[in-house]
């Protein structure tokens, strides 16, 4: 049982915890109000696209595109793709987007009409909106945990078994990462689908290539993988745009250079390609919607969290 002091500051931690669940929520509820979505457009000019190191190891990356746009009789500069900021990703992904902004391009900028100087490439996405709703799903499960103890007069809520009841909330969590992995596999699988039936560009393949990443083990051995990558041009309307997407599934990586090249053999630089493009959003295209690498692992991933979670959950229903 908690003494009166640490039972006060239990208290003070729950009110602190519940200003932030607020000031979180306010955030969210903001950041899907500005992404840019309805916002009127003006021509633009991609004036910088590389790639930004972040992370402790170095192994992770933000694309850093920087554009300049007129509105009226001023002109401005922004570096923001999507609303909330940079989204540090795999240095793959992040090389996938700046791709589709190389130095010289023409592009699109949706900008605020209120605050010209706030500006996005991408609007309707939100850069960090996951991390932002995961940040408030645990301030309200420590809430949770700090409301349960005071309530229960300083002592922590337990099973008839003893099972401190905000132990379940571990096998929930897997179990509701499963049920994401299945719900992203149905949905990629319908997307493949229906991608099928979109119309088509002609296209050139700009750049291909394979990227080395270094990874390090629990016991701070390292070892290298290797991940192919394409980027290919194409014209829709009057918009010369860039597209990355080969296939649907999760990026492939391969224990090999010689593999992962060999993944991409029929993609060199300079082919000419059949670009399937989505008739709603012409920026979001793919070379081979049938294509099958990596389609699978949201439903691996499914399988091994959503049936561990459920086997753990399981466990300590039997003992609590």
């Amino acid at each position: 049982m908690l003494t009166p002091t640490a039972l006060l500051w239990t208290k003070v931690g729950a009110g602190a915890l519940l200003f932030l669940i607020g000031t979180q929520s306010y955030g969210i509820w903001r950041a899907r109000r500005q992404t840019g979505q309805a916002w009127p457009t003006v021509p633009g000019t991609v004036l910088e696209s590389t790639l930004e190191r972040h992370g402790i190891s170095g192994d992770r990356y933000a694309a850093l595109v920087r554009y300049r746009y007129r509105v009226g009789d001023k002109d401005y500069t922004s570096d923001r793709i999507r609303a909330g900021g940079s989204q540090v990703v795999s240095r793959v992904s992040a090389q996938a987007l700046a791709g589709k902004y190389p130095v010289g391009a023409r592009v699109r900028v949706h900008h605020d009409p209120e605050r010209p100087a706030h500006a996005v490439l991408e609007p309707g996405r939100n850069a960090n909106m996951a991390v932002m709703i995961a940040l408030l799903v645990l301030f309200v499960i420590v809430e949770a945990v700090l409301v349960s103890i005071f309530v229960n007069g300083g002592e922590l809520p337990t099973t008839p078994g003893g099972m401190p009841w905000f132990a379940y909330f571990m096998p929930a969590f897997a179990i509701f990462f499963g049920v994401a992995g299945f719900v992203q596999y149905f949905q990629t699988r319908q997307l493949a689908q229906e991608s099928q039936h979109w119309p088509t560009a002609a296209g050139i393949i700009a750049e291909a290539g394979v990227t080395t990443q270094v990874r390090e083990t629990d016991k701070g051995r390292t070892y290298e993988v290797y991940c192919p990558w394409v980027s290919y041009s194409y014209h829709v309307g009057t918009s010369d745009l860039r597209g990355h997407a080969v296939g649907w599934g999760w990026i492939a990586y391969y224990a090999t250079e010689e593999s992962a090249a060999e993944a991409i053999a029929k993609y060199p630089q300079g082919a000419h390609v059949t670009v399937y493009y989505d008739p709603l959003d012409p920026e979001r295209a793919v070379l081979d919607p049938t294509a099958r690498s990596g389609r699978a692992a949201p439903l691996i991933f499914g399988v091994l969290f959503g049936g561990t979670g459920a086997l753990f959950l399981w466990f300590m229903i039997l003992i609590g």
